[in-house]
């Protein structure tokens, strides 16, 4: 997930709270980075956190009277609500810089690596939360085959018709990079990782 932190995009708070609602739904196995998009989203400057859930272990027993293997379950869930909850923290914490420009394509091109370091078995989602005024224009190679695109706390421009034309654009360029479907969600609307 990407964070616009420049001058222009005015629903940071808004994006946080998105972040968080991804923090609260992931289950294990899950892995979240959180990114800020500035004028250098390419650096390593911009990484805020990553957050990976373990796995559940598969525990043998469905006893209800099994101690030991209730004892398992109960850990793995402490483990990950205390995970979760250093996130949610970290993510309250922020606080943007106001970066002079937006630098879309450098953070594609980390998710673009991020993903090509998982295996092809787990579903990829890449959320940006941000007005989508690109303005730097590096042009990196860039490969979203099968990722689902969620442009949450979308800031609309005042022009309906302009905000319409800008949807269309980054439509088509997700699409034209291998995304499997492109969604828009204003500030104002709650998000499901499993609806995405």
């Amino acid at each position: 997930m990407g964070l616009d932190d420049t001058g222009s995009y005015t629903l940071w708070e808004d994006a946080k709270k998105f972040a968080a609602m991804i923090v609260f739904q992931m289950v294990p196995g899950d892995i979240f980075y959180l990114r800020r998009i500035t004028a250098t989203s390419y650096s390593d400057d911009c990484t805020l956190f990553r957050l990976e859930l373990p796995e559940a272990q598969v525990i043998e027993s469905n006893n209800p009277y099994d101690r030991v293997a209730k004892k398992k379950r109960k850990i793995a869930a402490y483990r990950i609500h205390h995970l979760k909850k250093l996130a949610l923290r970290e993510i309250a914490m922020l606080q943007t810089t106001g970066a002079k420009k937006t630098d879309i394509q450098g953070f594609l091109a980390v998710a673009t690596e991020k993903f090509a370091a998982q295996d092809s078995n787990h579903h990829r989602l890449l959320l940006i939360a941000s007005d989508l005024q690109e303005n730097v224009r590096y042009a990196p190679e860039l490969n979203l085959k099968d990722v689902r695109v969620a442009v949450v706390g979308f800031q609309p421009l005042p022009n309906p018709k302009k905000t319409q034309n800008l949807k269309k654009y980054w439509t088509k360029y997700f699409s034209n990079l291998g995304a499997r479907r492109t969604q828009f969600i204003r500030a104002d609307e709650n998000i499901q990782l499993e609806r995405l």
